[in-house]
């Protein structure tokens, strides 16, 4: 028979309490409550955090990197719709704070790395679509060189010196294109399988999830696709096609941030499958999402509903570990 020590290599161990720290799969006999426990990932919530500065919106959320607890956004559209802006701003966890500017106001861009090393591409300045790119060091944004193409609503993911971008509108297109930046210069990389704009993107350059999306003429899709740094994989749909959301985690996992429609529910992934998570809040769309599958951030959008218009609310997305007591059946 198989035993605990056997699949673990420990005997289960007695607490007067619960363990502490948790750790995903323990499993302890609490001799206070005369009750055997375990630690597991509980369900996850959303809550309501720090307001933004500045209310912005774009078709795959506000370009931006990091974590929940050091987060950066940039760029974005703001009122009156369509302007482009150049603002910056951090998030230590808590509160947000202004940033220096990007060197170009631009939306419908892709965002990657982290809040010490980001890294923007593409997207529109209010008059037509932009090329160039610009990497930020913790206080200032710097240009880099041009993507390989003029482009805008696409995704992106990766880190500074190993960014990734694909899909979006290029050349008055949707496209299924990729272009990987190696932190000089970007190159042309491997096409998805299907072309379509506004889509979520998340993970690393060699590791990367593209997820939901407006496809060919005009389709919202529910599709997900995985990519391995070589090829691209049709791998599990969300529940529910949406648009213009945003996405965090890995490739392991991740939540799916809101999107058109409908607005304020969110789904998580678990390296297979996405299945339905708590709703967010506040209806929105266009909406920015950073962190991990169980720490994230989501924010900033377009309410459409009265009383519509750009937002400043963020919400913390949080997957904790709880302690449970085993019964039998």
């Amino acid at each position: 028979m198989t035993t605990y020590k056997g699949i673990r290599g420990l005997t289960i161990q007695t607490v007067a309490g619960d363990a502490s720290p948790l750790i995903a799969g323990d499993i302890w006999y609490n001799s206070s409550s005369k009750k055997i426990k375990g630690a597991k990932i509980a369900a996850g919530a959303w809550a309501t955090s720090d307001d933004m500065g500045t209310a912005r919106l774009d078709a795959a959320g506000p370009a931006s990197a990091g974590t929940s607890t050091a987060g950066l956004v940039f760029g974005g559209a703001i009122p009156p719709a369509p302007t482009a802006s150049a603002n910056s701003e951090e998030y230590n966890g808590s509160a947000w704070a202004e940033g220096n500017n990007l060197g170009t106001a631009r939306y419908l861009g892709m965002g990657a790395g982290t809040q010490t090393a980001a890294l923007m591409g593409g997207g529109h300045n209010g008059t037509a679509g932009v090329a160039n790119s610009e990497e930020y060091d913790g206080t200032s944004w710097a240009e880099g060189n041009d993507m390989s193409q003029v482009q805008s609503h696409h995704s992106g993911c990766g880190t500074q010196t190993a960014g990734f971008s694909f899909g979006g509108y290029a050349g008055g297109a949707k496209v299924a294109e990729s272009e990987n930046y190696d932190g000089t210069s970007w190159t042309e990389g491997t096409a998805a399988n299907t072309a379509r704009a506004a889509g979520a993107g998340l993970g690393l350059a060699t590791a990367a999830l593209w997820v939901g999306g407006d496809k060919h003429p005009s389709a919202i899709v529910a599709q997900t696709e995985s990519f391995d740094g070589s090829s691209w994989t049709e791998v599990g749909d969300l529940t529910a096609a949406n648009y213009r959301g945003g996405a965090a985690g890995t490739q392991a996992q991740a939540i799916s941030i809101d999107g058109v429609p409908p607005f304020n529910t969110s789904e998580e992934w678990d390296g297979s499958s996405w299945t339905a998570a708590a709703n967010m809040n506040l209806s929105k769309h266009s909406e920015f999402g950073l962190g991990s599958g169980t720490s994230a951030l989501g924010g900033g959008g377009y309410q459409p509903v009265s009383p519509a218009g750009h937002r400043v609310t963020t919400e913390e997305w949080s997957k904790a570990l709880a302690a449970v007591t085993f019964t039998s059946s």
